[in-house]
């Protein structure tokens, strides 16, 4: 089984001690270091240099399904407000809002599917 190290806001150093551990980078997380050990110097700098990289582009991902939640997050309530002042939808806000349709939809969706669906015609 292959394991995978989340690279999002984490650190690459390359290993201080190059007599102990020569052509080795540490890779830290919040819970634990893991070390590599590459085959030569001209490797460890190239999966430094990648690494680092990943490390980059995954911390930027982070921080744009972080935004990306919150900008969601501000339309729903904007909407929400919206609908609720909306005369067009004078049960919006008492029958609970946008959770409330979805617990409307998902009490509709159980019970169609417990509905006994008549035999295909011969």
């Amino acid at each position: 089984t292959a394991a995978s190290i989340p690279l999002a806001s984490n650190d690459v150093t390359e290993v201080s001690d190059r007599r102990a551990m020569p052509h080795a980078l540490e890779v830290s997380t919040p819970a634990r270091s893991i070390y590599f050990r590459c085959a030569s110097r001209r490797d460890q700098q190239e999966w430094h240099a990648a690494l680092k990289d990943g490390v980059e582009l995954a911390t930027e991902n982070e921080y744009f399904r972080t935004a990306e939640m919150m900008i969601a997050d501000i339309a729903l309530r904007r909407n929400e407000k919206e609908m609720a002042e909306d005369p067009q939808f004078p049960n919006f806000k008492a029958n609970g809002g946008f959770a409330g349709m979805r617990r409307e939809i998902e009490r509709e969706l159980a019970r169609l599917e417990t509905v006994d669906e008549p035999p295909p015609p011969p």
